[in-house]
């Protein structure tokens, strides 16, 4: 709606633009009514200041990311600045993707990378020029030389000031060992939210055996699909609740997990099976993520966007692991949208 372009426009007509009562008692003073009319002090003019003037504030969103940098639970850190009219939004996170293990010979099959979890949470209050923390974690660097062990993949969060107002988990890096296998980052309901889940599992280390596979970003709903291990891909799973499959484990070496989009919840990730072929596949995307990467060029696959955690390569190798895919961090917000997915796609 939007108050008339010609004529006389009553208070009745300015109540109920605002989404008060037509009779209610209204201050012209009143910091909603000088939104409505563009008039930040001084006198206002029904008719010169009001014709056409709406109160609707138009959707948007806001996307953070940063798909270049690798760290061990590093992110980058911005401020957004609510706009004009804005008294309410939704945020989701998705946490970096933990870094695969490197292979340094000796029969070690290490360990691929955690996938980021991910949370939502709307209807957040907020203040028209009020300015909240973005923190959108990096994914794990690599498992090299310098360091086998794969890097953690950042954290996700919404602040304001030191409180906390959403935050979603990196994956952990995978280590070079022949047992146990990397945890996916926490997120969603686990801590508190309206929605989210976990990442999935990296797979596996194993000795004389292929390196564990990337396990797949979180899901608005579910959690991420567990990454393969082993020559045969034992124990890869898909995503649930729109979140990535898990990467494929291969005797040539092991693919990312599959990522996590950002505009809303979709169809989750599936296992992809073992396939034929000289490398280990990526995972897939889920709600429109991007796919892991295959292990190529004498590395682990890489994790797919937002969010998959990284490959391997195979036991006998001097090779690193593949990096984690970026966290990222996206705000929405205008009349009737919000996650998991309820208008959430761009405006």
């Amino acid at each position: 709606m939007a108050l008339q372009s010609s004529g006389a426009i009553s208070m009745s007509d300015v109540n109920v633009e605002l989404g008060n009562s037509s009779t209610a008692q209204i201050n012209l003073g009143n910091t909603a009514v000088r939104d409505l009319f563009g008039v930040a002090s001084g006198a206002i003019s029904l008719a010169g200041d009001g014709y056409g003037a709406s109160a609707a504030v138009p959707a948007g969103q806001q996307v953070f990311v940063n798909t270049s940098g690798t760290g061990n639970y590093s992110y980058s850190s911005t401020t957004f600045t609510v706009p004009a009219g804005v008294t309410s939004i939704s945020a989701l996170c998705v946490g970096g993707g933990g870094g695969g293990g490197r292979a340094s010979g000796g029969n070690i099959g290490p360990q691929g990378g955690g996938g980021g979890g991910l949370a939502y949470e709307n209807n957040i209050t907020v203040t028209p020029g009020e300015s909240l923390t973005i923190r959108y974690g990096l994914g794990g660097r690599s498992g090299n030389s310098t360091s086998t062990t794969g890097g953690g993949g950042g954290t996700s969060a919404v602040l304001r000031g030191a409180t906390v107002l959403v935050q979603a988990y990196g994956g952990v890096g995978g280590l070079r060992q022949t047992s146990g296998r990397a945890a996916g980052g926490n997120g969603g309901t686990t801590n508190g939210y309206d929605g989210g889940g976990n990442g999935g599992f990296g797979g596996f280390g194993g000795n004389n055996t292929a390196g564990g596979a990337g396990g797949g970003a979180a899901g608005y709903s579910g959690n991420g699909g567990n990454g393969g291990n082993g020559n045969g891909n034992a124990n890869q799973t898909g995503g649930s609740g729109g979140g990535g499959g898990g990467g494929e484990a291969d005797s040539s070496g092991s693919g990312g997990g599959g990522g996590v989009g950002l505009l809303g919840q979709g169809s989750s990730g599936g296992a992809t099976g073992n396939l034929s072929g000289s490398s280990g596949a990526g995972g897939n995307g889920g709600s429109g993520g991007t796919n892991g990467t295959i292990s190529s060029g004498g590395a682990g696959g890489r994790g797919g966007n937002y969010g998959g955690g990284g490959g391997t390569d195979e036991d006998d190798s001097f090779n690193n692991g593949g990096r984690g895919g970026a966290g990222a961090v996206r705000i929405i917000w205008g009349a009737g949208r919000a996650y998991p997915s309820t208008n959430t796609a761009d405006v």
